[in-house]
């Protein structure tokens, strides 16, 4: 291990401490000295108290279940245990105690959990507080689980009671469910979904234009016809208004009739024409 500290020019140092530069004190330095010394030593693990032998090159693994660094440098869990905050069973049955674990793992990092579960990790730079976040992770199941249960991880977290007004507030707009459990991104879009659910006109969320990443708000295919409706709420932005040229030039080349709505839109009497309600 570099002598000097912060370390500048070690590129193994450097792997180990970078996260930790912009609060670097004599505690931290303290602990990475004990962690380094871990490497081709047996350990004990706090959770299953069982040995295990943390090998030095297993730092520049490209490890896929958990930030192994992190959770060593502050405390002491083998490689098994924190696999198993990956390798789950899916129990559908067991559907109301995941909202259970979902709601606890909230509550402890305080705050709405993303879909990186294990980027939660560096929330902590306690022993105490990663060995719980652990032994959630390790019961919960994984995001792409819920996601293909409930449709996604959004749906999931209403359930839950994490969201329980059904919302979330986003930089522009806000994140809601539709009856029909459609991810919506404001009110107008609900409001939108909804009318077409509850006038019983068939539409899914979110397709991709052909050959684009561009999506539209929802796809009706009606009397031979794929329609495209999308509501344009933002033309003040440019960026906005550029892609919606796009959409439209797409829909045109593809033979696809693109519904465009805007705020001054009475968007009911179009969709009521249209489709014959």
């Amino acid at each position: 291990m570099c002598k000097i500290f912060p370390p500048k020019y070690c590129r193994e140092c450097y792997y180990i401490v970078h996260k930790y530069l912009s609060n670097w004190n004599e505690d931290i330095k303290y602990l990475i000295h004990l962690f380094v010394n871990k490497f081709n030593k047996i350990n004990n693990c706090k959770l299953c108290n069982k040995e295990y032998v943390f090998k030095k090159e297993e730092l520049f693994e490209n490890n896929l279940f958990a930030p192994f660094t992190h959770i060593n440098i502050f405390t002491s869990i083998c490689q098994k245990c924190i696999k198993k905050t990956i390798n789950k069973s899916i129990n559908i049955n067991e559907k109301g105690k995941q909202y259970e674990y979902l709601l606890k793992l909230t509550k402890h990092i305080d705050k709405i959990p993303t879909q990186d579960f294990y980027s939660l990790y560096y929330l902590f730079n306690d022993e105490n507080n990663i060995i719980i976040l652990t032994k959630i992770l390790q019961k919960l199941w994984l995001p792409e689980i819920f996601k293909e249960i409930d449709g996604s991880f959004f749906a999931s977290l209403v359930y839950a009671g994490v969201l329980p007004e059904g919302t979330k507030r986003l930089k522009i707009g806000t994140m809601v469910l539709s009856l029909d459990n459609h991810l919506c991104f404001s009110m107008i879009e609900k409001e939108i979904d909804d009318f077409l659910f509850l006038n019983n006109i068939k539409h899914q969320k979110e397709i991709n234009y052909p050959n684009s990443d561009l999506r539209c708000d929802w796809e009706i295919i009606y009397e031979n016809n794929r329609y495209f409706i999308e509501y344009f709420g933002l033309m003040n932005i440019k960026e906005y208004s550029i892609k919606t040229e796009l959409k439209k030039k797409i829909a045109i080349e593809n033979n696809i009739k693109l519904i465009d709505l805007y705020p001054n839109s009475n968007w009911k009497k179009i969709i009521k024409e249209i489709f014959s309600i």
